[in-house]
């Protein structure tokens, strides 16, 4: 697409009305999910969660859930001031620069991916907690969580920033703010074929985790000599999994 048929387009898109009607309703929608994870944030907290480790890998997946819609809050406002309040005749002037389109869109395609990624960590260290009770009650330190964290954060940069920003050719004009381009095509199935295979193995772990939650609970519910700590870890996350699970869904 040439920069003249980028502005037109740009200009075609402030002008109709389901396109008006769309970015008003995305905008709401990430207003309204940026305040109410801040509140589950700060209400619920990571006080529920017993182990350490979990805490930590689910405070950045929450950190994370927080970023995606509120950093859609930018582009979406600039998209109301085009559409709503800029008035010019040059059809340019409605196009974004693709420097800014990229890096305003790219937080938000980073932080989802980071989520994939702590979706994992997260069915790692459950899985590490069913199979190892007794062990991994007595651990009271948050080194796993912080390396699954690191390694979460580490794994969503790779899928999105060092696959799609290399090679765009940050001079041209968009009609829309967007990561997708016709000469990254191919780099963009990748990034999309590497989340799925994330969520998707964190699942499958999950849900063996959950497997063998299951048929460790009827034996140390009624083992008077079992741990308590033991006995949450194999009866009390089922939430962990479930939530999860859905999410990844």
């Amino acid at each position: 697409m040439t920069i003249q048929e980028a502005c037109v387009l740009a200009q075609t898109l402030t002008n109709n009305i389901i396109f008006k009607a769309l970015i008003i309703y995305k905008l709401f929608l990430c207003i309204v999910a940026s305040l109410v994870t801040s509140y589950v944030i700060v209400s619920k907290g990571t006080k529920w969660l017993v182990n350490p480790n979990a805490r930590v890998i689910y405070a950045f997946h929450m950190l994370f859930v927080f970023i995606l819609p509120f950093s859609l809050i930018f582009p979406y406002s600039y998209d109301v001031y085009r559409i709503f309040i800029l008035e010019s005749e040059d059809p340019c002037a409605y196009a974004i620069p693709s420097l800014l389109a990229m890096h305003a869109r790219m937080p938000s395609v980073f932080a989802m991916n980071v989520q994939a990624f702590t979706l994992l960590a997260l069915s790692i260290e459950r899985l590490v907690s069913t199979i190892y009770p007794f062990k991994y009650e007595s651990v009271k330190n948050s080194k796993l969580g912080i390396a699954l964290s690191i390694l979460s954060i580490v794994g969503g940069f790779g899928c999105s920033y060092a696959i799609l920003l290399p090679g765009v050719d940050h001079y041209k004009m968009l009609p829309n703010f967007t990561v997708r381009r016709v000469e990254k095509s191919a780099e963009f199935q990748i990034h999309t074929m590497a989340e799925f295979i994330v969520q998707v193995t964190a699942i499958v772990i999950y849900m063996g985790s959950f497997y063998r939650n299951n048929q460790q609970h009827k034996l140390y519910v009624s083992n008077k000599n079992a741990q308590l700590g033991a006995r949450y870890q194999v009866s009390k996350h089922a939430f962990l999994f479930l939530m999860n699970t859905f999410e990844g869904c």
